[in-house]
C-alpha cells in the first residue's frame, strides 16, 4: 500500500493558480469598479431603450392599422382625401405604403377615364405620383417592387411618355419574381411605342424564347407577327 504524499507547511501556505487568479481578478475589479458600473448601467439602459422602442413600434404600427381602417371604409369620393391625409401621417409603414397603393390605382382608373372617355392625356401624374410613393416603402418584396414598377409604367404609357415607361418595364423584368415574362413583354411594346420597330422584335423574341409555355410567350409571338406585317409597314395605315 503506498503511502500518502508528504506536504510540508510552506507548500500548505502557499496558494494555488486558481486562488491567485481569483485575487487578482478581485483586485482589479476593485480598481475599475466604476468603469464597471458605468458599463453594467449602460447595459441595462440600452437594454430598456430597446424594448421601449419595440413597443413603441408595435403600438404606433396598431394605430396605424386602426386609421387605416378607418380611411378605407370611408364613403364616396371622402375615402380618397381620407387615404391621403391618412399616408401623410403613416408614410412608412405597412398601412401607409397600402394607402399609396390604393391612391395609385385609383388615379389609374381615372386616368384611363379621362383618356377613353374624353381624349384627355397628361392626367397620369397623380398615378405615377402614388406608385412613386409606395416604391419609396422600406420593407418591399421583390414581386411587390416588380409589380409596382410594372403599374407606374403602364401608367407612363397612358401619358405617352414613353422612355419613362420602358425604363420601369426594363426595372422590373431584371427582377425575380413572376410577373417578369409580363414586364418583358410591356417593355416591347414601349419600344415598338417609340417607333424603335427592330429593337421591339428582338424583345418579342427574347419574351418567346425565355417564357415558352406561357401566355407571354404566345403574345409575344402575336406581337411580333402583327409588327412584322407588311400591313405594318411604316408608312401603310393601320
Amino acid at each position: 500500500m503506498s503511502k500518502p504524499p508528504k506536504i510540508d507547511r510552506k507548500t500548505l501556505k502557499k496558494p494555488d493558480e486558481f486562488v491567485v487568479q481569483g485575487v487578482s481578478f478581485m483586485e482589479r475589479a476593485a480598481h475599475y469598479q466604476k468603469q464597471i458600473l458605468f458599463a453594467a448601467v449602460g447595459i441595462v439602459v440600452g437594454a430598456i431603450a430597446y424594448y421601449s422602442f419595440g413597443w413603441w413600434q408595435d403600438r404606433q404600427l396598431n394605430q396605424a392599422w386602426i386609421a387605416y381602417n378607418t380611411a378605407v371604409s370611408t364613403e364616396g369620393n371622402a375615402k380618397w382625401g381620407a387615404l391621403e391625409a391618412f399616408h401623410k401621417e403613416y408614410t412608412n409603414t405597412r398601412p401607409g405604403f397600402l394607402a399609396a397603393v390604393a391612391l395609385g390605382d385609383h388615379a389609374f382608373e381615372e386616368q384611363k377615364k379621362a383618356l377613353f372617355e374624353k381624349g384627355e392625356t397628361g392626367k397620369e401624374h397623380d398615378a405615377v405620383k402614388w406608385y412613386t410613393e409606395a416604391l419609396k416603402f422600406g420593407k418591399l418584396v421583390p414581386f411587390e417592387e416588380q409589380l409596382l414598377l410594372i403599374n407606374r409604367g403602364k401608367a407612363q404609357e397612358l401619358g405617352k411618355h414613353w422612355g419613362e415607361a420602358l425604363a420601369d418595364y426594363e426595372k422590373a423584368a431584371a427582377i425575380s419574381g413572376e410577373a417578369g415574362g409580363l414586364a418583358a413583354l410591356n417593355a416591347g411594346r414601349a419600344l415598338e411605342q417609340q417607333g424603335e420597330r427592330e429593337k421591339a422584335s428582338t424583345q418579342y423574341d427574347k419574351v418567346a424564347a425565355q417564357y415558352a409555355d406561357t401566355e407571354y410567350a404566345r403574345l409575344a409571338k402575336i406581337y411580333r407577327r402583327t409588327l412584322n406585317s407588311p400591313l405594318m409597314a411604316p408608312g401603310k395605315s393601320e
